[in-house]
């Protein structure tokens, strides 16, 4: 069945939501909601998807979010690239930092999603401080569509993006999708052992940190 890319519309915003749900639910999920992701923190995840959406949508220099769907409308992959083309000030950082901290969803661990998000965003300033660069912070295939083409369609549409702005990339990647970023010239930089242990799991959640240099 052919796949298209285009745009996130916040008609979509529900599809995210269930993407994310059911892609990182054996793993992060677990540790930001124990219990299981309440109804009500669906729909909060929704509303801030819609948000993002609009962003994109108004700033286009600054936020990129694309949708893979099939020839019958459903969404099955999408990607989230955050473009910092310019040179950020640490009052900026900082400020940033905060807004991602703000409102947690109902339901969740919100010591856990403060200690994963807040090691992000020190390991993100570690290595680029306020210099530009281009953040894929999702990319999600429903596992159901996983191994036919949607991840690398989407990293090549945003590659494309960054190539034009003469961006590196920089991206956060679990062990499972490791292999497929390095095919597509990103380079390990350094690795987040985040300690999950403390909230139920019983092993570590392991990020490799990993840039694609700038290209012209």
């Amino acid at each position: 069945m052919p796949i298209t890319l285009s745009p996130m519309t916040p008609p979509d915003a529900p599809a995210q939501t269930a993407l994310m749900n059911a892609a990182f639910g054996p793993d992060l999920m677990s540790v930001f909601y124990p219990t299981g992701c309440p109804p009500d923190a669906a729909a909060h995840m929704t509303a801030v998807n819609v948000k993002t959406i609009q962003k994109a949508a108004a700033h286009p220099d600054e936020l990129l979010f694309v949708k893979a769907v099939e020839a019958d409308g459903q969404v099955v992959a999408t990607a989230k690239w955050e473009i910092h083309a310019r040179q950020r000030t640490e009052a900026e950082l900082d400020r940033e930092d905060e807004e991602g901290h703000r409102d947690p969803p109902p339901g969740a661990n919100a010591e856990a999603m403060g200690a994963f998000f807040g090691e992000l965003g020190r390991k993100r300033r570690e290595i680029f401080g306020g210099e530009p660069y281009m953040l894929l912070s999702i990319l999600v295939v429903h596992p159901g569509h996983q191994r036919k083409g949607l991840g690398a369609m989407l990293l090549e549409d945003g590659l494309r993006r960054a190539d034009e702005l003469g961006l590196r990339a920089y991206l956060e990647s679990s062990p499972k999708g490791k292999g497929l970023y390095a095919k597509w010239g990103f380079e390990e930089v350094g690795v987040m052992d985040f300690d999950a242990r403390e909230w139920g799991r019983e092993e570590n959640v392991v990020h490799t940190l990993m840039i694609r240099p700038a290209r012209k």
